[in-house]
């Protein structure tokens, strides 16, 4: 019955039908490769996220309003040092293109191969004879970055004859600075104060030297300077950096510090709770922002006894602009940490807007009994010590408007209670201590009126070894040699057996 309904059916009906099924399908591929091609998700699984961006990269990348080309003048093939950074570098560059969607273009230029077009991009951009250089052009400006800026090699396999070891890449971020500068290249001066025992930027070993060095690659002038050298604060300067002064600051340089503010400066304060500081507490306190004398702590089991954590973990909250991108990571507070208390009245009487910034874990509490030996117990208080939420961090803005995603011109002020998260062993290290740097860089940002940049900074990606001992790596060549071709030998025996049966 079937073969007679087959026979009726017209020849040419059946050739229309497997045409039209055939275009259908042909219609289903292109349109299943144009999405694949045009709307795809991409994922990282690599133990570093290394072809990853960070969020300051792809920000910057979005706020490109012209096309950007980026050259690289390198031969794969030299003998240089460099040339190990080929494939790294090109995988980065193939990033950064996909997250630009169409405004940065690539070329990667051989002079050996190609000595012509080298020539001829030397002479268009007047540089000398650096082969192994990186050139960016937006806008008719220009930013050159030597290959050996990106990266940190480790020169000991040379002298058995080994090729040196790469230990850190540093691509992504040297061209994020790079890039920024191209976007914003008027330098941000600022100002960082000494004469009171503060943290110092100027000397070449700074405890600072890890956060000048991110913020002048971001375009951003770092000076030292003291007060009372000078009658006012210049005007060029956008931001004052005030960080862990060991004395208090004079009263006539409180008022040049308050003269500056009121004409639309922006202050940075971390505190030292170490120190007493009355008059600068006092100045802090003007603002709405309240320094409390206190020790951020909390109490840890360890044994059979319950120790003092100082150590604070601090969250970033997410109405502010220096914070509300790192949601999620945690910042890393050692040595000593106050807590600020917000003073809505103080705020309303002088048209000031607080935000606070950081606030240390549930666990956390504010101790006001802080210099009474720990052997007679420490324990939180209810009514006299400061309990959660603590704020550890807080923000003042006067001028500005409260919808975050309008940036205008103020005075802005932040003030956190705690310095010593800013020197070079707590920035970027580790996990633990990145989103320390990724704090201070956004605060700088949006201090001086940079605030689509506080974002997650890119961070050097380091190389990871994994160091095994003679007896592990005997072990392990026993189970790879012996004990895993013996398992799939005695399943084969065992259904060899079976089948015999």
């Amino acid at each position: 019955m079937a073969e007679k309904m087959r026979n009726s059916i017209p020849r040419n009906a059946i050739r229309w039908s497997v045409c039209i099924q055939v275009f259908l399908m042909v219609i289903i591929l292109a349109a299943i490769n144009y999405i694949s091609f045009n709307y795809y998700w991409r994922a990282d699984f690599s133990r570093s996220h290394r072809f990853s961006l960070a969020d300051q990269t792809e920000q910057a990348l979005r706020d490109l309003r012209k096309h950007a080309k980026i050259y690289v003048v390198t031969s794969p093939t030299t003998r240089a040092t460099e040339s190990n950074l080929y494939q790294d570098l090109r995988s980065l560059l193939k990033e950064l293109q996909l997250a630009a969607k169409g405004k940065l273009s690539v070329e990667f230029v051989d002079p050996t191969r190609d000595p012509i077009r080298a020539r001829t991009l030397q002479t268009r951009f007047k540089y000398g004879d650096n082969e192994n250089l990186i050139i960016l052009d937006y806008d008719s400006r220009t930013q050159f970055i030597a290959m050996s800026e990106i990266e940190n090699f480790d020169s000991t396999p040379v002298v058995a004859g080994q090729p040196p070891r790469l230990i850190a890449f540093r691509g992504e971020q040297i061209l994020t600075d790079a890039i920024i500068s191209l976007l914003d290249p008027h330098p941000r001066k600022i100002l960082f104060l000494e004469g009171n025992g503060e943290l110092q930027v100027g000397a070449p070993d700074s405890s600072l030297s890890t956060l000048v060095d991110y913020a002048r690659r971001q375009n951003m002038l770092i000076e030292p300077f003291q007060l009372k050298t000078m009658n006012s604060i210049p005007d060029d300067a956008l931001v004052v950096v005030i960080i862990g002064p060991r004395f208090d600051i004079p009263h006539e340089d409180i008022e040049k510090l308050r003269k500056y503010w009121d004409r639309g400066g922006n202050l940075m304060i971390l505190l030292n709770p170490d120190v007493h500081t009355p008059a600068l507490n006092a100045f802090v306190s003007s603002f709405g922002i309240y320094p409390e004398d206190d020790r951020v702590i909390r109490l840890v089991q360890v044994g059979f006894a319950m120790n003092i954590d100082r150590a604070v973990r601090g969250e970033f909250l997410p109405k502010a602009e220096p914070s509300k991108r790192l949601i999620g990571a945690t910042g890393y507070f050692p040595g000593s940490t106050q807590s600020v208390t917000l003073l809505s009245k103080i705020a309303e009487k002088k048209q000031l807007q607080l935000r606070p910034l950081i606030r240390a874990g549930e666990e956390f509490w504010g101790e006001r009994d802080y210099t009474e030996n720990p052997k007679n117990g420490v324990h939180y208080e209810e009514g006299r010590d400061i309990g959660s939420p603590v704020f550890i961090a807080a923000s003042a803005e006067r001028g500005g408007l409260k919808d975050e995603r309008v940036e205008v011109q103020s005075a802005k002020l932040v003030v956190v209670g705690n310095s010593d998260f800013a020197m070079n062993r707590w920035l970027g290290g580790t996990n633990a201590t990145a989103a320390n740097l990724d704090f201070l860089l956004a605060s700088l940002n949006w201090l001086v009126d940079r605030g689509k940049f506080s974002a997650i900074v890119p961070k050097v990606t380091t190389n990871f070894c994994l160091n095994l001992t003679d007896a592990q790596l005997s072990r392990i060549t026993f189970n790879t040699i012996v004990v895993m071709p013996g398992i799939v030998a005695l399943i084969g025996v065992f259904v060899w057996l079976k089948r015999r049966k």
